[in-house]
């Protein structure tokens, strides 16, 4: 469905922001549904909901779209998206071990950053705290003694 939603965007608007949240969504339109219905962790849950551009929304399209198709056996969906929408929003009020954190860790700058940092945000997402998750990355990423330059 998405190249198709995305021809059709394209030819009604040329908003980047509407097409790629429209996009999004249909995207991700039926996650919420199945996961409430496998009673997945919230692990993936709080994974759905970081990359959904409105968890709230995507809460809405999901349960309008099992409604709209007949299939009553989502209903109960409600309570368990709302509450794992809670979850999320708890975990990401917590600060999150960013760039900054890394560099006074005493890690530089490089190609693994990005890498880390994305590390550092399943962490998060696993419930661990700040201290723990700059344990792990250190454990997974040991600090390399830095080359000594030549004069």
């Amino acid at each position: 469905g998405i190249p198709l939603a995305e021809r059709f965007l394209r030819r009604l608007t040329g908003e980047t922001k509407r097409i790629s949240y429209v996009l999004n969504m249909v995207k991700l339109h039926m996650k919420p549904n199945i996961m409430a219905e496998q009673r997945s962790k919230v692990k993936s849950t709080n994974r759905m909901f970081d990359e959904a551009v409105s968890p709230e929304d995507l809460i809405l399209l999901a349960m309008a779209d099992a409604f709209g198709c007949g299939v009553n056996r989502h209903f109960g969906a409600w309570p368990y998206l709302k509450e794992r929408l809670e979850d999320y929003r708890e975990i990401m009020r917590r600060p999150m071990i960013g760039g900054q954190d890394l560099i006074a860790a005493g890690y530089r700058p490089g190609t693994q950053f990005r890498e880390m940092i994305e590390r550092a945000k399943q962490l998060h997402f696993s419930g661990l705290d700040r201290e723990r998750v700059l344990q792990q990355l250190r454990a997974e990423y040991p600090l390399h003694a830095e080359k000594p330059t030549e004069n």
